[in-house]
């Protein structure tokens, strides 16, 4: 799957990921919006066993139909394929996103929620209002609205995910050129009404006239500024810390809201393919039919040697800080983060454990030697699987909760400021974190993350063309000579790199632009210099001064690799025939299922407690990173029955239901957090209604000022711009004028 979104991630991006959170607010400002909760009940297709509803067909139909109408060239495909094709796609970003366990923090939904509900204005979002929206929008709860949201926030993620992992191939690179060559050119002839104005003369009879005629489009509404008082429930949060007595009380008032729905019990047997691999053997007969059969697979890749000259491109560190300056409050954090980097040493899925020993050992050895920040940015350096920010010494940047996969995540978060942690073990491999700061909400962030920002406010124009003019100046000077004699020209360093190929970093200085460094090389002849190519960071000139082609490795060359590959197809397809196997046995009933792993050699079952419909949207916190596939088949499951060999990432896996607890009303100990997280909420909104009615009340002894009134109590008092009354607060807040 991942696979297949990164070939079409392009054109995904183009018809998807921008309406991600659009569409189903075209949805409910459309003519067919009172029938929405009867269309969620009729499916429009399936994706891998997953329902699409009617409604998100008839959404994302409504927006490929406002594409088609701003775009003057038809489609190959037809609109209803084309919404299709999107849905399709959604839906696999969706399931990607899950089994990738890339999952969106509560703190970033509601945001969004906010956002979205207030106009992008965010603040309070009026309780009446939500009701309205909820009921109009077919929603039965905002638990329900909250996991729709959820769901496409998760999208965005795995598509940014997809974007961000993404290596081209050679066949991508020959796609795009291919791409360039078949672009089309459209003639048209436009008119401009503005380029007409001087030739048109008024007399001022005619336009008083006009004016008169049309006076109503000229009327100014009724505007003005206000000084308005506002108190923040979720600024009060920290601040309301209930009573158990009150916290109980208001629960048995509102369990209805904590329905637990039916949960199942799993008990999942997996056979994975690590296991079987020491049962596998190997002739040499066959490895060499297995390496025969696609030899294209050993390549040693064509490597290039070049030189080059630079120019930064990228905003200077000063000029954010300036703009920073002039908007202090613009750059704040709005959560705590922390700071920090990290070296990863990467381990294969397929690994055995005493392979992923070895890996522990190794990075254990790095840690022993690392006593200073500069110790761990050196053996980052040398040593890092992770070639996005090795150059860098593993800098992540400032990140907050949710943000990466639990494990790393609770490292970074718990080791001291300045300190190496122990090796952190995730999917990806065996990790050391070394955090440099750590930031509270309402602190300063970074230039590296002002950047971004920043720059819609800088110039940076300027600063390119400056660069090309550089560059322009030294191709002027080099006249056809080599870019070695670059040295008596220009101040700048000419390099030269070592070997390199596809996707290696070709130096420290190009590290951030190597796709475009690479692309402007491999297109060169041997002493051939480019033309100024323009990267994202720095624009450079580049001689290729060799190059080695591609070739295929020998049998001995690339022995090991064969070797290791055809073991692991050999020992996945003998785990799919145990699989299958074993269920056979059981479902005949000459093997109990609790017998299969000793039968089998293989690990004893793993149980998923808890597990709550897929359909639901409401499973539980624990669960989250549970197999698609196991969800999938956990609520298909009947007592005393076996399902599969199931498909799941780690390997085909038996299913068998252990129990079944019914949905019901919960005691305050089996939701205690969530119940105690949403009464807080209750007490924080309290908490900020009683602010504003005591500034209410105290205006009464300052001659019903409200400034005095909130001088006095330390309440800060807004002004707004010119505006009209509801456009500035349509969620109908308290306001004081």
């Amino acid at each position: 799957m991942l696979i297949w979104l990164r070939e079409r991630k392009r054109k995904v991006a183009k018809w998807f990921v921008y309406p991600l959170i659009v569409v189903f607010f075209a949805l409910y400002g459309s003519a067919q919006i009172q029938q929405r909760v009867m269309l969620n009940k009729l499916t429009a297709l399936k994706v891998n066993g997953a329902r699409v509803s009617y409604t998100e067909y008839q959404a994302v139909s409504e927006e490929v139909g406002r594409y088609l109408s701003d775009t003057p060239v038809r489609p190959e495909k037809s609109h209803g394929e084309l919404a299709l094709d999107q849905l399709v796609q959604r839906e696999l970003a969706r399931q990607l996103a899950h089994d990738l366990n890339l999952r969106t923090d509560d703190a970033e939904v509601k945001r969004m929620i906010n956002m979205q509900l207030t106009g992008g204005r965010g603040g309070t979002i009026n309780e009446f209002a939500m009701k309205r929206f909820l009921q109009d929008a077919g929603f039965e709860s905002p638990e329900d609205f909250k996991s729709y949201m959820r769901r496409q926030m998760d999208v965005r993620l795995a598509m940014n995910y997809v974007a961000s992992t993404a290596v081209p191939s050679e066949e991508d690179v020959q796609r795009a050129l291919k791409r360039q060559k078949d672009m089309r050119t459209i003639e048209m002839l436009f008119f401009n009404s503005e380029d007409a104005f001087p030739k048109v003369k008024a007399a001022t009879e005619e336009v008083e006239a006009y004016f008169k005629q049309h006076i109503e489009r000229y009327r100014f509404p009724r505007r003005m500024k206000i000084d308005y008082v506002e108190a923040l429930p979720e600024t009060y949060v920290a601040q309301a810390t209930p009573e158990k007595e009150n916290l109980l009380r208001w629960f048995n008032n509102n369990k209805e809201k904590f329905v637990v729905p039916v949960e199942r019990d799993v008990a999942a047997i997996t056979f994975l393919a690590r296991d079987f691999r020491s049962r596998v053997t190997i002739n040499e007969e066959e490895l060499k039919a297995f390496y025969e059969k696609d030899p294209s697979k050993y390549q040693v890749p064509e490597k290039f040697r070049a030189r080059f000259v630079s120019v930064p491109v990228e905003i200077p560190d000063a000029s954010v800080e300036a703009v920073m300056a002039k908007n202090p409050e613009g750059y704040l954090s709005k959560t705590d983060a922390v700071g920090v980097r990290h070296l990863l040493l990467r381990t294969q899925p397929e690994a055995s454990d005493t392979e992923k020993e070895e890996v522990r050992k190794k990075i254990e050895a790095i840690r022993a030697r690392i006593k200073t920040l500069d110790d761990f940015i050196r053996e980052t350096r040398e040593n890092s699987d992770d070639t996005s920010n090795k150059l860098e010494g593993g800098d992540l940047g400032f990140f907050d909760k949710g943000k990466m996969v639990p494990e790393f995540e609770a490292a970074a978060f718990e080791i001291p400021d300045g300190t190496v942690s122990q090796p952190v073990q995730t999917s990806f491999g065996y990790h050391l974190l070394w955090k440099y700061s750590t930031r509270k909400a309402g602190e300063k962030v970074s230039v590296k993350e002002a950047r971004p920002k920043a720059a819609a406010e800088i110039d940076q124009q300027a600063i390119r063309d400056m660069a090309k003019k550089k560059l322009s100046d030294i191709t002027a000077a080099l006249a056809g000579r080599s870019l070695a004699a670059a040295t008596s020209i220009t101040s700048l360093p000419v390099i030269e790199t070592d070997w390199f190929a596809r996707g290696d970093i070709p130096h420290e200085e190009a590290s951030r632009d190597r796709y475009p460094f690479f692309q402007a090389v491999s297109q060169l002849a041997p002493g051939k210099v480019s033309d100024i190519v323009e990267g994202f960071y720095r624009y450079y000139l580049v001689e290729l001064i060799d190059k080695q082609p591609a070739r295929i490795k020998t049998l001995e060359e690339a022995r090991s690799e064969v070797e290791r590959n055809f073991r692991n197809q050999k020992a996945t397809e003998l785990a799919r025939t145990q699989a299958m196997e074993a269920a056979n046995r059981v479902r005949s009933g000459s093997l109990e299922f609790s017998a299969v792993p000793q039968a089998y050699g293989i690990p004893n079952p793993t149980t998923y407690t808890g597990l709550r419909n897929p359909q639901s949207g409401q499973q539980r916190e624990e669960n989250a990173r549970v197999d698609r596939e196991i969800l999938s088949q956990a609520f298909t499951l009947t007592q005393d029955k076996i399902a599969g060999p199931v498909d799941t990432l780690q390997g085909p896996t038996l299913l068998k239901l252990a129990k079944e607890t019914p949905e019901h009303l919960p005691e305050i100990s089996e939701v205690e957090k969530q119940a105690n997280d949403e009464y807080r909420k209750v007490v924080a909104t309290e908490l900020a209604r009683d602010r504003i009615w005591t500034v209410w009340i105290d205006m009464e002894k300052h001659s019903d000022s409200l400034r005095a009134a909130a001088q006095t109590l330390g309440a800060e008092v807004k002004t707004s711009e010119f505006s009209s009354l509801a456009a500035r607060f349509p969620d109908f807040q308290i306001i004081l004028s």
